[in-house]
């Protein structure tokens, strides 16, 4: 379900990695 997730919502590593951290700020 994973792949699926990320087919479904394509996200740069960077932005992905932000928002794991709990700091996005666009």
């Amino acid at each position: 379900d994973l792949s699926g997730n990320d087919f479904s919502c394509p996200i740069p590593s960077t932005l992905r990695q932000r928002m794991d951290d709990g700091s996005l700020s666009v």
